[in-house]
């Protein structure tokens, strides 16, 4: 009976070894200045230009054409001073984003002006995705959330 007490507090005393053991080997300032580092470089990309800080709008996209601008009658309205009553037309077919921007809108792409452009969602493995389209101030491109496509 000794015998097996004496087994059984030894196999209950290594895992707690091994775990002080482990324990000792972590270097604490370095791991407060991995968290440090992390947490400036979440700060930097939720408050940066396109951080969640800035998000204004968030538009699902419905089949066929999607009327963008400030403009009542538009379906994906965004109503903000300067923003022209129609930016342009996202169209979509269930499975693809298209964009016509409206003659005199302004609107570009990579610092090109856009007429129609067939658009790189969030979701797309292409690295140059999202296709990023600007308007002033106002950055925006597509997205997809499994079956979902929005602005």
């Amino acid at each position: 009976m000794l015998k097996k007490a004496f087994f059984l507090a030894a196999v209950c005393a290594l895992p707690l070894a091994a775990c002080n053991r482990h324990s000792s080997q972590v270097d604490p300032v370095a791991y407060q200045q991995d968290i440090d580092t992390w947490r400036a470089k979440r700060l930097t990309n939720v408050t940066g230009p396109d951080g969640w800080t800035t998000l204004v709008g968030l538009y699902w996209l419905k089949p066929g054409a999607n009327r963008f601008g400030s403009a009542g009658e538009s379906e994906l309205k965004l109503a903000s001073a300067g923003f022209p009553a129609q930016a342009g037309t996202f169209d979509f077919d269930g499975k693809t984003v298209s964009f016509t921007a409206a003659p005199g809108a302004g609107v570009t792409s990579g610092g090109r002006p856009v007429t129609t452009l067939k658009l790189l969602t969030d979701a797309d493995p292409d690295p140059m995705a999202p296709t990023v389209l600007n308007l002033g101030s106002v950055s925006f491109y597509a997205i997809q959330r499994v079956d979902r496509y929005g602005v």
